[in-house]
């Protein structure tokens, strides 16, 4: 494995206008993700072609097949996601050509391959049990329960936020069960059980902290902001989530040389822990919760599956505010692996709805999520703000 890098100058410049960087997004993930339930009877095994785009979408299908399964039916969902080694050259979009791949990796066992624009409303197994030898593709031979929302095709650009539109029949079952998804508070990971591809990140962010990556001083142009949320909520702490190795911070007069507790000093008064999985002064998290919770340069560096259980995560532990800012642009740095350090680089209508969806949970906490976009003539950043699931501004 090589060593991370910084871009030179002209390679900052190519990035910044977009030379290089391919439209379905990099190839990332050496392995499918795999999300397995039920402890009854043989696993019925679904490929679904999907993109960091159709995380909705993603969510929404297995959510459908899960409650149409038999009570406690084994299942495996293999999430073919920006797999590195397969050619997409020509597709159409990030996610409809991964049939012929989940054909591959499946063996010539039973199995059943969709794409995340499906909804399946009667029980997969059912069509599972019934399918000879093979992979059955469903996105060629539609089948009772596995049907594809209607044409012309409902979803938006890869770039796009990817849920479905219109009014039709279809689009408002796809969007029943969402609102039924998100009722349960069910999601596709959890932080007892993240994706494979959080655990490779982590090892790689480790190893870029030792050698001296990450600062944390992006907190520095976000002081201001902050200090607003401080303001209007009155609250005394802060759970710094992702905080680096903490430079942006001064040491509190008669805290131990090993505390995690830090201040600035245009916060008077507010106490803050710094949290990062990466650095082993601050790996771990601490108890209870904190009056708000800030994430700056964080949440992008994330695999984009794990994304809404880590916001989730700060929603529940914050008390009054979660303050976030994203980054929508492919970094400077390169992972060890060679990799795009900023391997959810998604644009900000989608961190828009995450960081709602993940407020929806928790009615009570304002939050601000500011989207940092770069261009031509420099960095521009979108501020978007709510409360509970409603976004005000």
């Amino acid at each position: 494995m090589g060593q991370p890098r910084v871009a030179s100058r002209l390679g900052r410049v190519a990035l910044r206008l977009g030379f290089g960087v391919d439209p379905l997004g990099e190839a990332m993930t050496a392995e499918p993700e795999v999300i397995e339930a039920g402890d009854t009877g043989a696993p019925v095994e679904i490929w679904v072609g999907t993109h960091p785009t159709m995380l909705r979408a993603t969510r929404v299908l297995v959510w459908s097949a899960l409650r149409a399964l038999p009570a406690g039916r084994r299942v495996r969902f293999h999430l073919m996601s920006n797999l590195k080694g397969v050619a997409r050259d020509g597709w159409a979009t990030g996610w409809h050509g991964y049939a012929g791949e989940a054909e591959r990796r499946s063996k010539g066992a039973r199995a059943l391959y969709c794409d995340a624009t499906f909804l399946f409303e009667t029980d997969p197994a059912a069509l599972f049990d019934a399918a000879p030898n093979g992979l059955l593709d469903l996105t060629r031979s539609p089948a009772k329960g596995a049907e594809p929302l209607p044409q012309p095709f409902p979803w938006e650009t890869p770039r796009g936020a990817a849920i479905p539109s219109g009014e039709g029949p279809r689009a408002a079952a796809w969007r029943a069960a969402e609102a039924a998804a998100d009722a349960a508070r069910f999601m596709l990971f959890s932080k007892a059980r993240p994706t494979r591809e959080f655990g490779v990140l982590i090892g790689l962010y480790q190893r870029m902290h030792e050698e001296n990556f990450f600062p944390g001083g992006r907190l520095k142009h976000h002081v201001e902001g902050v200090k607003a949320l401080l303001g209007e909520t009155g609250a005394q702490t802060i759970l710094d989530y992702g905080a680096g190795k903490a430079e942006g911070y001064d040491r509190i007069p008669g805290e131990p040389e090993s505390s995690p507790w830090r201040a600035i000093a245009l916060w008077p008064g507010v106490r803050v822990r710094c949290f990062d999985p990466g650095v082993p002064a601050f790996s771990e998290i601490g108890e209870g919760t904190f009056g708000g919770v800030i994430s700056t340069d964080v949440v992008e560096h994330l695999a984009p599956f794990d994304a809404p259980w880590v916001l989730d995560e700060m929603f529940a532990r914050a008390q009054r505010f979660v303050f976030v800012i994203a980054a929508c642009f492919p970094a400077i740095k390169s992972l060890p692996d060679g990799r795009n350090a900023h391997t959810a680089a998604m644009n900000t209508s989608w961190w828009r709805d995450e960081m709602a969806a993940a407020g929806a949970g928790y009615p009570d906490i304002e939050w601000r999520i500011g989207c940092d976009a770069k261009g031509l003539f420099g960095k521009s950043t979108a501020i978007f703000g709510g409360k509970g699931a409603k976004v005000r501004f």
